[in-house]
């Protein structure tokens, strides 16, 4: 059992019945708000133009330039609606604008990214850690354009912006780095070479110590592969300074993500993360999913990580043995109050089988389509599976899903949510933690997967 049970909160108005998921949670000075979009929360309708924005509001975010201003109203409008839902998940646990430690930012066309920046600014003010991502595919809504969560910390605690002059602008305006309790938090960083602010291309512009881990890769490094290997390794240069700037050993890292523009297919060529993480002599969580679209343009890569600080009063810890999917990382780590996991996706590691339908499971869900008389959803099995991974792992660490804080479902069609809650609910209950639906580009690294599943948890006194 964890020592301090996680606190929820909903969105809408009081009294208005059932759940389905809470939208805001709290572990310890932490809070967690899921995926907030630009619906009224009172009367569910999407905002589309600037009429639903007070006339104040609306004239501090337009430029009085009807052509410039007609072709950003939507994005404009929906970004302030969806700042608005996030400030009210915040109040509730007693958060503001300036405790925010990482904003990630989901859009449907990544061309919006300056529009969006621009109401990010005046509405929040200084801006922590953060991400902005082209989060798209056929089976995402169209009715909105943008998905904002967040992490924060709450009541007294203060965040701390890490500043570091020589590479600030790879991620302006967000902060390069935000200190929240014990925990450090990056911006997601692309493979950019600041001698001349361009992105890496030839393995010549990585230091000697990086270079060697290309010769590891997994394929051949070819020209093609070069790029994508100079990108990663460039990122990891640049993490490599945020950790020595706040005196962080690299085995104290928790967690690192990865977003790619290639597929996974194409990737795996250039695969070192074995390799990377011998050099660091760290072992963490994981996570890597292909994107529509990033922010530096034509960038392969873009990445961020998770560290605590070594003087942390929870330090990291790893209960679990290596996972199954590679050897090259953990499924879940502990540290500075909060456990992290990896994605998990439906493969049965041991076996290397991918979960495809339900006759593929082993145990008596197997019989999952038995008296439904309709087409099998996919989703449904495999999110039954990723979940009993997920319960052995969280077991290793005291907790279960009732800990569970915030929840990342990377879908390869959000189509599929409504029979994936269904699953969910056998094990969280009728009502969902927080969480954040994620359209991926393309399949995760099990090409048959239409699901990664990513939870964070209220971690043990």
């Amino acid at each position: 059992m964890a020592g301090q049970s996680p606190q929820f909160q909903s969105l809408g108005a009081e009294g208005s019945g059932p759940r389905l998921m809470h939208h805001v949670g709290r572990a310890r000075e932490f809070v967690f708000v899921g995926g907030m979009t630009p619906h009224d929360p009172l009367t569910g309708a999407v905002i589309g133009d600037m009429r639903a924005v007070p006339a104040d509001e609306a004239g501090r975010l337009q430029s009085g330039i009807y052509f410039v201003d007609s072709q950003l109203a939507r994005i404009k409008s929906q970004t302030w609606q969806t700042l608005r839902n996030l400030k009210d998940a915040l109040d509730r646990m007693s958060a503001s604008f300036d405790q925010l430690v990482h904003l990630r930012v989901f859009l449907r066309d990544i061309r919006d990214e300056p529009a969006v920046l621009d109401v990010l600014r005046k509405v929040v003010g200084e801006l922590p850690s953060g991400e902005i991502v082209q989060a798209w595919n056929p089976g995402a809504p169209e009715s909105f354009d943008i998905q904002i969560d967040a992490i924060a910390l709450c009541g007294t605690a203060a965040r701390r912006n890490v500043s570091i002059p020589a590479i600030d602008h790879l991620s302006a305006p967000f902060a390069l780095a935000t200190r929240g309790g014990d925990l450090l938090f990056s911006s997601c960083i692309a493979g950019i070479h600041t001698q001349d602010d361009g992105l890496a291309t030839r393995l010549t512009q990585i230091p000697a110590a990086l270079r060697g881990i290309a010769d590891k890769a997994v394929g051949p490094v070819t020209p093609r592969v070069e790029g994508y290997l100079a990108q990663q390794l460039k990122i990891w240069e640049h993490f490599h300074a945020i950790l020595r700037h706040e005196k962080i050993p690299q085995t104290d890292l928790l967690l690192n993500f990865m977003w790619v523009r290639r597929s996974m297919r194409e990737m795996a060529d250039g695969y070192t993360n074995r390799p990377l993480l011998q050099a660091t002599g760290s072992k963490h969580c994981l996570t890597t999913f292909p994107a529509a679209g990033l922010r530096f343009p034509d960038a392969l890569v873009e990445g961020r990580i998770v560290a605590v600080y070594p003087d942390a009063k929870r330090p990291k810890t790893i209960k679990v043995a290596d996972h199954g999917m590679s050897g090259a990382y953990v499924g879940a780590v502990q540290g500075g109050g909060l456990i992290f996991t990896s994605g998990e996706v439906p493969v049965q590691t041991e076996a290397g089988l991918p979960i495809r339908t339900a006759v593929d499971l082993t145990d008596d869900m197997r019989a999952l389509d038995f008296g439904r008389y309709h087409a099998e959803a996919l989703i449904m099995p495999q999110a039954d599976f990723v979940l009993k991974k997920l319960k052995a792992t969280l077991a290793h660490y005291g907790v279960s899903f009732q800990d569970v804080v915030h929840q990342s479902l990377y879908l390869t069609n959000p189509e599929d949510f409504p029979a994936l809650e269904r699953i969910a609910s056998l094990y969280f209950g009728a009502t969902l933690p927080p969480t954040t639906i994620v359209p991926i580009h393309r399949p995760s690294n099990a090409p048959s997967a239409r699901l990664e599943y990513e939870v964070t948890l209220a971690s043990p006194d």
